[in-house]
């Protein structure tokens, strides 16, 4: 009796605390959260003050991704200059560490993130080249994946497929789905494989 009051009690706890969260989240653990979810007594709240500042028209950014890796938030440069990064646990933002990308555009229209290689990838909306982000370095790459036309409005909307470790971005002009997938020189492999070898030869 008393093993299940103390249940009861802790979930009428847990309930209490996710939906007294402070801030622009919980003060639960993700854990929690889902448990919370799964019991359908999870609230949610919108803030537009937290992280403003930004300036108001322009059509700066279009869309957001998250880099686990590195805790952090990129969106991908629509007219502004630069990728805006958010941490958010700090609720800070960053404009001039991926700056020099150019003003206006309408260069990058969507962002995802690749986990396999832990690299970030934009779709070219007007832009003539994949935009690349390395979270982990904080560096830009606009001409691995370039030379994929001037036209306007070319893709908009790309994802990351798992099963086939590839990139798909939807066609809005374009007369074709642009992929991205990666290759491996296996050369570079041969250490690590040649040690994987010896380990299981010795287990």
């Amino acid at each position: 009796m008393w093993r299940w009051f103390a249940v009861v009690v802790g979930c009428a706890a847990l309930m209490a605390r996710s939906i007294h969260g402070q801030g622009g989240g919980t003060n639960v653990t993700t854990a929690e959260l889902e448990y919370a979810a799964a019991l359908g007594v999870v609230g949610v709240a919108s803030d537009t003050t937290t992280l403003d500042g930004l300036g108001t028209g322009g059509d700066k950014w279009g869309g957001i991704a998250y880099a686990p890796s590195v805790d952090m938030l990129y969106a991908a440069p629509y007219d502004a200059d630069a990728v805006l990064i958010i941490d958010p646990h700090t609720n800070g933002t960053d404009t001039t560490t991926l700056s020099g990308l150019g003003a206006g555009g309408g260069k990058w229209a969507s962002i995802v993130h690749a986990p396999s290689v832990d690299m970030l990838f934009a779709a070219p909306f007007i832009a003539e080249a994949v935009l690349m982000i390395n979270p982990r370095t904080n560096t830009v790459d606009t001409t691995t994946l370039d030379g994929l036309g001037t036209g306007p409005f070319k893709w908009e909307g790309i994802a990351y497929a798992s099963s086939v470790d590839t990139l798909f971005a939807a066609p809005r002009n374009a007369d074709a789905v642009l992929t991205v997938g990666f290759v491996v020189d296996v050369s570079v492999l041969a250490p690590v494989r040649q040690l994987a070898e010896l380990t299981n030869m010795l287990s």
